[in-house]
């Protein structure tokens, strides 16, 4: 269903809206607030050649769950012990490889920008530092901006 509609908005910005209006896609970014961040970042890393950046509100790093329900519910919301960033950076490289998702090299410029209430108690603070820790790998401290 993700991969669906993953699909279906990313036809949809790379032939319908760019053939209508003059877009520049670098300047085209995604968000969204709990399960819509962790969604606005998955899209950011397997479409990063298609659009600059992503605003998160109390998400996760990509592939935080790992296909896995217990994943999703302890790890990536209670839990940031449990997220194994080198997992997650051999599992994105993985997806790189198997041209499932573009090439990593495509965020070395983008922009983020990360926010999380110091007292959510649905998605624990700590998941967003490991956003922001897996992002670094990626791209420049300089071009993440946080909230914290």
């Amino acid at each position: 269903m993700i991969l669906v509609t993953l699909l279906t908005v990313s036809a949809l910005v790379s032939s319908c809206l760019c053939s209508t209006y003059p877009v520049d896609l670098s300047t085209l970014s995604g968000g969204g607030r709990s399960a819509g961040a962790f969604f606005a970042v998955q899209f950011h890393v397997a479409y990063s050649s298609q659009i600059g950046g992503a605003g998160v509100i109390a998400g996760g790093p990509y592939w935080c769950a790992m296909g896995t329900l217990g994943m999703a519910t302890s790890a990536c919301m209670s839990d940031p012990s449990l997220i194994q960033l080198d997992l997650l950076y051999a599992g994105t490289a993985y997806a790189e490889k198997m041209g499932t998702i573009d090439p990593t090299s495509e965020l070395k410029d983008d922009k983020v920008w990360l926010f999380s209430g110091t007292a959510d108690t649905v998605v624990n603070p700590g998941v967003m530092k490991k956003l922001q820790q897996y992002y670094t790998n990626y791209i420049p401290s300089s071009n993440i901006n946080t909230v914290f």
